[in-house]
């Protein structure tokens, strides 16, 4: 989804000159930045927590 809303934020900026279409292909631009940084830092917080259970489980074979 987010690279529809930059294609399309694009499209709107080069399509329509007007003031009105850059702020609209602008939010579109916008708003594909915040999604694609929002799916990064939740991949990212997965894969810490990942990490923590795994250590965890290791740490309780250890300790075994």
């Amino acid at each position: 989804m987010p690279f529809i809303y930059a294609i399309a934020g694009l499209v709107t900026i080069l399509h329509f000159e007007t003031p009105a279409g850059y702020g609209v292909g602008a939010l579109l631009l916008i708003a594909a930045l915040v999604i694609l940084k929002m799916r990064n830092d939740y991949r990212n917080f997965k894969e810490t927590i990942r990490l923590a259970e795994d250590l965890l489980e290791h740490e309780q074979d250890s300790s075994d």
